[in-house]
């Protein structure tokens, strides 16, 4: 697919995320993000131009040929305004985005979604560390550097009188040599940019874990509003597992989880070993009781970027 001109655009990563990513002027935003967490893809519409509509090819499927999103693409797709939001994509949804005014492109993006499945998640305070950069055989015969892309780290997910944590998301990337761009290429990207010789780059998202200690503001602890609260009641035989999803939670929000009025960190859920854990998908997002038992009674909560938006 042939670059086009387009304005400046800007990936919102998550609604309620920290990290925006920006895109260079004049040739396709490529860029990379965790699959099974939202994504949002912008497009500015300058006043009179027509309608937006979105186009995308899937490279996963050998796709060159662009055709209506919504015609018989991507099943969680929707728009929000004009922008796209992408509400659990897949790696295999990984492919070409573009969205146009008529006759007029205004964005184009290249879109690697690497797997969660994959996601090598690290602790500082369990004295982990992260994957180091390193160079590797790309199969064509010249070495290719691999390194990890890091977001800045997210806000603490809480503040006052306990510690809490706070989370940083890397991405898999790749840079060739003699290339001009300081930027790389995502892994998934790069390995189609290979063909047969790319699967010797494969490795998976990273998801980097420390603890923190925030003061309150003087507003009373009051936080960015998120104008949304899911109240649900579950009743469920002792001995089956459980799994609590968080709304409006993703990789890229600070969230946490309260149980019994106790907050609990990811970390100490590690040292109790038991049944009740956190996903490493969506960063957190979901509560997982492995095996019910009478003590498991009672409300958990949890917060997104300060704000509770569950209740069960």
């Amino acid at each position: 697919i042939p670059p086009f001109l387009f304005l400046f655009v800007i990936a919102n990563v998550s609604a309620q995320g920290d990290t925006v990513w920006p895109c260079p002027e004049n040739r396709p935003c490529q860029a990379a993000f965790v699959s099974h967490n939202p994504v949002f893809l912008g497009c500015r519409n300058p006043p009179g131009r027509a309608e937006v509509s979105w186009l995308y090819a899937n490279f996963s499927a050998g796709e060159k040929e662009l055709v209506e999103l919504f015609a018989g693409g991507l099943s969680q797709a929707k728009l929000a305004r004009e922008d796209l939001e992408l509400m659990e994509p897949l790696p295999s949804d990984s492919g070409f985005f573009r969205c146009q005014a008529g006759d007029s492109v205004l964005a184009d993006y290249e879109i690697d979604f690497q797997d969660a499945q994959q996601l090598r998640v690290t602790y500082t305070a369990q004295g982990q560390a992260p994957l180091w950069n390193h160079t590797a055989g790309s199969g064509t015969g010249e070495q290719v550097l691999l390194y990890t892309r890091w977001s800045a780290w997210q806000s603490c997910d809480r503040c006052g009188q306990e510690p809490g944590e706070r989370k940083r998301v890397g991405l898999c990337y790749v840079r060739f040599p003699g290339s001009d761009s300081n930027r790389g290429l995502p892994c998934g990207l790069a390995r189609l940019k290979l063909g047969e010789s790319g699967p010797a780059l494969r490795r998976g998202p990273q998801l980097h874990i420390q603890s923190c200690w925030d003061v309150c503001p003087n507003t009373l602890h009051r936080q960015k509003a998120i104008p949304f609260l899911l109240e649900d009641t579950i009743i469920t035989e002792p001995h089956v597992p459980v799994w609590l999803k968080c709304p409006k939670a993703s990789i890229y929000s600070p969230v946490y989880w309260q149980r019994r009025g106790a907050s609990l960190t990811r970390v100490s859920l590690l040292r109790e070993n038991g049944s009740h854990s956190l996903d490493t998908q969506t960063g957190g997002g979901i509560y997982h009781i492995s095996r019910t038992s009478p003590a498991d009674v009672g409300v958990y909560r949890c917060f997104v970027s300060r704000a509770v938006t569950g209740e069960f």
